[in-house]
């Protein structure tokens, strides 16, 4: 990349830096481009130009977090509790890198899902529902989780990720990471 790239990426990136803190702080109808470019420093222009308005610049924001998560889990283990512990460990690192905010903004989307997630949610969230089902399911043969709905499971173990992740920012990430196995497993477990 030259550097002309290399200015544009940084450029890019503190764009989202700053989206994601008025998302989260505002949500997406409350969050304004102008505010947004005030908090980055750039001019209004450079986010329509880059990202092709609000609504493009929001999907940046989700894609660049659900697209990073879904490649983390390349190489998750087939087998149930080491599967699932791997899981949590790549969502709760993920999570960190971003810091509680971006827990915050996809909380709001699980809950309230907008026009734009329920765009991403076959390329991304189903994906890792598909992939963490996976390996509740062979916990669940195993005996390690108690037969239960297969979506409730996975969905009840990715909510406790973004929850602790947000609401436990302070803690270190490998005993956040304990503290949602052990809490998970304790409600779901045989």
């Amino acid at each position: 990349m030259n550097k002309r790239g290399e200015v544009v990426e940084v450029v890019k990136e503190r764009i989202l830096d700053a989206a994601l803190v008025e998302f989260a702080l505002r949500g997406y109808e409350g969050a304004t481009i102008r505010s947004i470019a005030n908090r980055a420093k750039v001019n209004v222009a450079m986010i329509s130009y880059y990202f092709r308005g609000k609504k493009g610049l929001y999907k940046a924001v989700l894609e660049r977090h659900l697209d990073e998560f879904v490649s983390s889990l390349d190489n998750i283990p087939s087998d149930g509790i080491e599967g699932i512990k791997f899981f949590v460990r790549k969502h709760v690192e993920v999570l960190r890198k971003r810091g509680p905010l971006t827990s915050l903004v996809v909380m709001r989307e699980i809950v309230f899902p907008s026009d734009t997630f329920l765009e991403l949610k076959k390329n991304f969230y189903e994906v890792i529902v598909d992939k963490l089902s996976r390996v509740i399911r062979d916990a669940m043969d195993k005996g390690y989780i108690r037969a239960l709905d297969l979506n409730f499971v996975a969905q009840f173990l990715i909510h406790l990720d973004f929850w602790f992740s947000f609401k436990f920012a302070e803690l270190d990430e490998a005993i956040l990471a304990e503290r949602i196995l052990e809490v998970f497993l304790k409600g779901v477990g045989s």
